[in-house]
């Protein structure tokens, strides 16, 4: 066993140092996984197709094309993978020093490694990710981007650590080397995004913004394709909402309304009365649970900035966060909100997004799918009213005025009734994952 232990460093020493002797050579990536059509642009040759094994050197332009898909290993073992109709620049990746990453359109996932290059300084990045409106300083971390050539939106999805985020004003033709780029990513103006949260930067911002969370099922499915599914599922875009009976079964909803005890007897021959009573505390707790800072809508004490509701969709293509409107329900399980059906939803095999009712441009319309022309205001005909366009300035409470906070009991016209209403909607649209807690879930009133 010891000798097979020696054999495997031998192999795993000898293979990082054949990687290393292609980095000296200039080869720095190898396309470890191609799918459909992947061409490459070295510096002094002209573009060609590249396949499974070929290596890529420093300063070559990697791009894929509808359909295609590109995963590289880099020879500090991290991993990138190229979606389709997407293109990067690998502008640098020395030793001893950060790479540089250029995504010039499309989308990158990315899982970087943290210790296998000869950086001294681990308190500095290891990598950098480049836009032309955002700068990405990651030292270690499983993330996706996504950016759009046309409307210049850049978007950051982190899955597991933390990324530094930046925006870089496309108008100044920002040359970055690493200590510019790190200057960048440590300024006051940048912002960490952390597990689960997106952030976004575009001549529309201002800045980069406040990280939120991502809606959970739709960030869930992203992370396990990592763009390598292309086929749209027969899946709607937003689930059809589901109800539940909360009479248990064999009592008629006669007996249960009234208040002679039989209800409450049923469900405890059900039920139980140890779940019983943990569904009433559940109950209480969520009936008092207000929106915490992540959920959006609170103030920032050092920048005054608000953040942008949590639980929205991201639309890779657009490069855009949906973010909920005011109306939305709050989830107090997961601390997002949940968006109408007409603010669509996401495929359930690749995580894109997706509505059935209108197309998102990347100007941030909400474009009706059923007029004529395809280009007629989306609000035209009988079908569902369209929401409004997206402003990535905007944000909840940016004008001054009192933030519209359903769960604040001070809020005028609000009452407690109202309120665990809400919450139960909300319930209604996360069922999946109250159900992994209890098969069933009764709301009890014991007062």
């Amino acid at each position: 066993m010891f000798r097979n232990i020696i054999h495997l460093v031998l192999i795993m020493t000898l293979t990082f140092s054949v990687d290393l002797l292609y980095a000296e050579k200039g080869k720095v990536a190898k396309i470890i996984i191609k799918r459909g059509t992947v061409k490459v642009k070295e510096k002094g040759r002209s573009v060609a197709s590249i396949g499974k094994g070929d290596w890529i050197a420093e300063g070559a332009t990697l791009a894929t094309g509808k359909k295609s898909f590109a995963k590289v290993l880099f020879v500090d073992k991290s991993q990138m993978n190229l979606g389709p109709n997407s293109q990067m620049l690998i502008k640098a990746f020395p030793i001893e020093k950060a790479g540089i990453i250029t995504l010039m359109r499309g989308q990158l996932r990315a899982k970087v490694t943290k210790d296998y290059m000869k950086i001294k300084d681990k308190s500095k990045s290891k990598l950098f990710i480049q836009t032309k409106t955002a700068a990405m300083g990651v030292r270690g971390t499983d993330f996706q981007v996504n950016y759009n050539s046309q409307n210049q939106s850049t978007s950051l999805v982190t899955y597991s650590g933390e990324v530094r985020m930046a925006q870089i004003d496309p108008s100044s033709n920002f040359r970055g080397g690493q200590r510019r780029l790190e200057r960048r990513v440590s300024s006051s103006g940048s912002v960490s995004v952390r597990k689960g949260q997106i952030s976004q930067a575009s001549p529309r911002t201002g800045g980069a913004t406040i990280p939120v969370k991502l809606n959970p099922a739709q960030l869930k499915t992203l992370q396990k394709n990592e763009g390598q599914k292309f086929k749209k599922s027969s899946s709607k875009a937003a689930p059809k909402k589901q109800f539940r009976n909360v009479i248990p079964k064999g009592l008629d909803s006669k007996s249960a309304s009234n208040d002679s005890g039989e209800m409450k007897k049923a469900m405890e021959k059900t039920v139980g009365k140890t779940q019983i009573k943990s569904a009433v505390v559940a109950a209480r707790i969520e009936k008092s649970a207000v929106p915490t800072g992540d959920a959006g809508g609170k103030v920032d004490q050092v920048t005054g900035a608000v953040t942008m509701r949590s639980g929205g969709y991201l639309d890779p293509q657009t490069a855009q966060y949906i973010q909920p409107p005011p109306e939305s329900s709050y989830d107090p399980m997961t601390d997002t909100y949940t968006a109408p059906p007409e603010y669509g939803g996401f495929d359930a095999v690749t995580g894109d997004y997706q509505n059935e009712s209108f197309t998102l441009t990347p100007e941030g319309e909400f474009i009706s799918v059923h007029t004529d022309d395809g280009r007629g205001p989306a609000s035209e005909g009988d079908g569902p009213t369209a929401p409004p366009p997206l402003d990535p300035s905007a944000c909840v409470g940016c004008d001054g005025s009192p933030m519209d906070d359903p769960f604040d009991p001070n809020q005028p016209g609000i009452n407690a009734d109202e309120q665990f209403a809400d919450i139960e909607a909300a319930h209604d649209a996360s069922l999946e994952s109250i159900q992994n807690s209890s098969n069933v879930f009764f709301i009890i009133d014991t007062q």
